[in-house]
């Protein structure tokens, strides 16, 4: 490989930078219009943060990418995407700030309390197993939890569905209950590890997003099976995380979490 090879690769990189920056605001933007946050004065501050640990995350890994190359075809040049994430940001953030002050200009979005509370249950169904584990969640939910009624979020396909069904439940959610099982194992320049559900991953986001950005109080139930790497920004949101070996350990754990008050959520929406 030649040091021009190198360099057009290094340049992708950071084309692919920009991209999945790009791709972090607009979800994160699409996220905010479905589900009707209010404009606070720290909306702008708290969204570029969010952003910037997508764009941190992937600087770090396309930096290990062109490191790799580099010290490969012995390029002497020092290849470095900082200047690329300082044009990720500035570019972001500017439209995040427009955006912002737009939504002055935008009718805001009421909370209605006339539903029953829905707790959110966020739980694979790649097997009968998981999708039986789901639903002997929403029964203990209906047991134990009334008013309160589970949701269990059905697969959809199309996007409309996805924001009618999923984010509308999310937006409406006063608890979240997540089980992340194994889904194969993703391979670093250094290590390997064992993922969770990406769908599962981003519903916990949204949960996260709705409780620093509106204030809203949602209850979270996590559990997560044995071996699942905790990396990211997911490492610092499931720090009361339950780890589990089978789905009757799941059910067992959340039964009496929920008999002892310890997963007790509150009954109305607060904006």
């Amino acid at each position: 490989m030649s040091s021009m090879t190198a360099q057009l690769v290094f340049q992708e990189c950071a084309k692919e930078l920009l991209e999945r920056n790009r791709i972090a605001w607009a979800s994160l933007r699409r996220a905010h219009e479905l589900l009707g946050a209010p404009r606070t004065e720290t909306l702008a501050t708290d969204i570029k943060h969010e952003v910037s640990i997508y764009r941190r995350e992937a600087a770090v890994e396309l930096t290990d990418i062109a490191i790799d190359i580099v010290a490969r075809v012995g390029f002497g040049k020092d290849l470095s995407l900082s200047s690329t994430q300082t044009q990720a940001e500035q570019e972001i953030n500017g439209e995040i700030d427009l955006y912002v002050d737009s939504l002055a200009y935008r009718p805001s979005l009421a909370f209605s309390n006339t539903d029953p509370p829905i707790i959110f249950v966020s739980c694979g169904q790649a097997t009968n197993e998981e999708i039986a584990l789901g639903n002997s969640i929403v029964q203990l939910i209906d047991k134990h939890l009334s008013p309160c009624t589970g949701y269990f979020a059905q697969k959809q396909n199309s996007l409309d569905g996805l924001s009618r069904h999923i984010f509308g439940s999310l937006n409406k959610c006063v608890g979240l209950i997540a089980v992340m099982h194994h889904r194969g194992t993703v391979a670093t320049r250094s290590r390997e590890h064992v993922r969770a559900s990406v769908w599962i991953e981003q519903e916990i986001a949204i949960a996260a997003f709705l409780t620093q950005v509106q204030n809203r109080k949602i209850q979270v139930a996590v559990y997560i099976q044995n071996g699942i790497e905790r990396e990211g920004a997911r490492d610092q949101l499931l720090l009361n995380a339950h780890d589990f070996e089978s789905d009757d350990e799941v059910l067992r754990h959340l039964e009496t979490s929920i008999i002892n008050g310890a997963f007790k959520p509150q009954l109305r929406l607060s904006p």
